[in-house]
């Protein structure tokens, strides 16, 4: 449905301005990945209005979007598989962030974790792209380590307030999910 919609825009859009073949593909590709992203993103806001999670799950997508562009992982081939996932993956944050009580020494046991992990695994690239060159590379894993200290000195300084909780959760299930990754990073998902 999404690549219809898509390839139907691109068809309008070629008919008023003539595009190269080159560009329309281009275009379909950037239409295509819009139109998936908007969507998962706005079922994803019906799901978390009615359950009553929103402000949760508006505030560990804001935190995944700045640490997920650092540490990649998990990539999914299907829309569904994809959308299910991070449902359940933000369905996680919400719960654990109301259901367990954070105390200093375990998000410093956190913090070490997640640092040990980012250094080793990050970044993790989708099987259909090559992997970064150990500059880049290093300089992600810089990038994602220095997030990860900047959202846990937030939660010491504005005393676990709701976005430190879900951003110190996000940050920890994304270690798992990177470390998933790298177990399954030889056959696609």
């Amino acid at each position: 449905m999404i690549q219809r919609l898509s390839t139907s825009i691109c068809v309008k859009l070629d008919t008023l301005y003539a595009f190269s073949p080159l560009e329309v593909a281009k275009l379909n590709y950037i239409l295509t990945l819009l139109i998936s992203e908007l969507s998962k993103l706005i079922i994803l806001w019906i799901g978390f209005r009615i359950l009553g999670g929103l402000e949760s799950a508006v505030l560990s997508i804001l935190t995944l979007a700045m640490i997920r562009t650092f540490t990649g992982g998990l990539h999914f081939n299907q829309y569904y598989k994809c959308l299910m996932f991070t449902f359940g993956f933000l369905m996680s944050v919400c719960l654990l962030s109301k259901l367990i009580q954070l105390h200093t020494f375990t998000i410093l046991l956190m913090l070490l974790f997640n640092i040990i992990v980012i250094r080793r695994f990050a970044p993790i690239t989708s099987l259909f792209r090559p992997p970064f060159q150990s500059n880049k590379k290093r300089t992600f894993q810089i990038t994602a380590i220095l997030i990860v200290i900047f959202h846990a000195l937030l939660l010491f300084k504005f005393n676990h307030s709701i976005y430190s909780i879900n951003a110190n959760w996000v940050i920890t299930l994304n270690s798992l999910q990177l470390i998933m990754a790298k177990q399954l990073y030889k056959s696609p998902l």
